[in-house]
């Protein structure tokens, strides 16, 4: 597991917006590679400890583009299927 603690003075790639009570958002200005991983939140709410844990998967284009392929190829077919099995009844 990986943990990140982020600073976040003005030209950092990485940074936190806060409306000065919590943090609300954690932008990106760019992606990289290296950016992929686990991110935890951690806070403190009336003395109760809460956290949040994400998990930032990154694919590249070419990834993105055979899955949405695939889904369609897939969607079609099921779709064909359908079709013909209705009707056979």
């Amino acid at each position: 597991m990986n943990k990140r603690s982020i600073s976040t003075p003005s030209n950092c790639r990485v940074y936190l917006e806060s409306d000065g009570v919590q943090v609300l958002k954690l932008y990106f200005s760019s992606i990289e590679n290296s950016d992929a991983g686990t991110y935890t939140c951690q806070g403190e709410i009336d003395g109760n400890r809460i956290e949040k844990t994400i998990r930032l998967n990154l694919f590249s284009k070419s990834h993105a583009i055979q899955t949405l392929l695939r889904n369609l190829l897939l969607k079609n077919t099921v779709a064909m299927l359908v079709k013909n099995l209705n009707k056979l009844c």
